[in-house]
């Protein structure tokens, strides 16, 4: 079964030769730049993804192409909430530090995005950024749906059986409909877990759970942490813990 290695990918699987490492979709609306990375095992027992680099982990990862920074720039600004996100769930219970997870010595975890690229969309200053409502919406354009999709194909079907949890940070409404239109697309497959709403579903033969996202943008992450059980962000909490311990049974 191929690995992945840490480090930055030669991945073009949506770029014609002529295209350089940037393009716009929609009239502009979204911009696509070629600069896939993986961190972490080559062969992980977890796999954790975000959405896509957003504004700060793009800048930082075009500097580690000239500073060598690479094992620094996913999740830049937030592995402390990241770390917290996981733990809340049920996972890396006891871990003080994540950054070591984070690097070629790695052995069971591994880090990546959904959309292995960096995906921003247009403000209305005409300025790129990766505020998730807008990307998400370029998720489900058709062009972006058709880059996501691709992604999953690329990446997701080449795992071993290692392999048994995927963790995708993100658990708004139409992040679930993106991801379940990229899962049927290319596995043909989408299974929620009784009693777990949307939050956790098998695919092509493997556990999905969505987590809230732990950016400092997401202004739920509070709720999500300590919410009520009944409704919901703390809803999609348990929701979460019951699929994390599915995958642990």
């Amino acid at each position: 079964m191929p690995q992945v290695c840490h480090g930055p990918m030669s991945c073009r699987i949506c770029w014609k030769p002529d295209e350089g490492t940037e393009k716009e979709f929609h009239d502009g609306k979204w911009r696509l730049v070629n600069d896939p990375g993986y961190w972490g095992a080559p062969d992980p027992k977890f796999l954790v993804l975000g959405m896509t680099k957003g504004t700060t982990q793009a800048r930082e990862m075009s500097e580690s192409f000239r500073n060598g920074t690479f094992d620094t720039a996913a999740f830049a600004g937030f592995r402390p909430r990241l770390l917290e996100a996981l733990q809340i769930v049920g996972l890396m219970q006891g871990v003080q530090d994540i950054d070591p997870y984070l690097t070629a010595a790695s052995r069971d975890w591994g880090f990546a995005s959904i959309v292995r690229c960096s995906l921003t969309a247009r403000d209305q200053n005409g300025t790129y950024r990766g505020n998730s409502g807008p990307v998400i919406r370029g998720m489900r354009s058709p062009e972006g749906a058709q880059i996501m999709s691709a992604c999953v194909k690329e990446h997701l079907t080449r795992l071993g059986p290692r392999t048994r949890l995927i963790v995708l940070l993100g658990n708004d409404e139409n992040y679930f409909r993106a991801i379940r239109q990229a899962m049927l697309s290319v596995f043909g497959s989408y299974d929620t877990l009784p009693g777990a709403g949307q939050v956790a579903f098998k695919s092509g033969g493997r556990l999905f759970v969505h987590i809230g996202h732990p950016s400092p943008l997401n202004g739920h992450f509070s709720t999500f942490r300590n919410g009520s059980a009944e409704a919901g962000q703390g809803r999609k909490r348990v929701q979460a813990q019951l699929g994390i311990a599915a995958s642990e049974a």
